[in-house]
């Protein structure tokens, strides 16, 4: 089974190909805007350079967030044009998942209960974190904001970044990708927000 994982939710833009055994292709930028201009190029270039088509991927995974509210919904809106012409499984992978997934290849321990953490506000004083925790690898609540004071103690801390390795990693595990929509996962309201007077015209009724 060949996968193709997008991860746009944090401060790069990262492309992984390959299967579970064997990388064929990978890409990272660094960046926390623009998204949208280096996604497509860069995957042109990763399939490519893995000498594969679109065709030839089984599936295609995405990370879903929390995370940069502009990067996942271009990494999503990207995995689901891609993913319906050519009708190949899409898989939606919330942040935190993997998160956990990320510790569990790099050897860390994931047994019992674990708090996977992903920095949401990074300017002192209101320092947050993203979080969900876990038992034994499963989720047991939905995604939170927590302050560093609501958190677990720091050795039930679970820290890797989410990663399109650790994504394509839990894609392929995934048994019935349909559990696994391709949808946004926000914790709270978009820090920017659209103007009034452009609400008011979206929901004004046609003629």
């Amino acid at each position: 089974m060949i996968l193709a994982a997008i991860n746009t939710v944090g401060e790069a833009c990262e492309i992984v190909i390959g299967t579970p055994e064997r990388s064929l292709a990978t890409a990272i930028e660094p960046m926390t805007r623009g998204h949208d201009a280096y996604l497509a190029p860069m995957f042109a270039a990763c399939l490519a350079k893995a000498e594969l088509s679109v065709h030839d991927l089984d599936r295609i995974a995405v990370v879903t967030g929390p995370g940069s509210f502009t990067g996942l919904r271009v990494g999503i809106a990207f995995a689901i044009g891609l993913s319906l012409p050519h009708r190949s499984a899409l898989i939606g992978v919330p942040s935190l998942h993997a998160v956990n997934e990320a510790a569990r290849l790099s050897g860390a321990d994931v047994s019992g209960v674990r708090q996977a953490l992903i920095p949401a506000q990074k300017r002192p004083p209101d320092l947050t974190w993203w979080t969900q925790t876990f038992r034994d690898g499963m989720a047991t609540d939905a995604p939170a904001e927590l302050t560093e004071a609501e958190l677990l103690a720091p050795q039930l801390r679970l820290l890797q970044p989410p990663s399109a390795l650790a994504t394509l990693h839990f894609a392929a595990r995934v048994s019935e990708p349909h559990d696994w929509p391709a949808r946004a996962v926000y914790v709270r309201p978009p820090d920017a927000a659209l103007p009034a007077k452009a609400i008011d015209y979206m929901l004004r009724p046609t003629t």
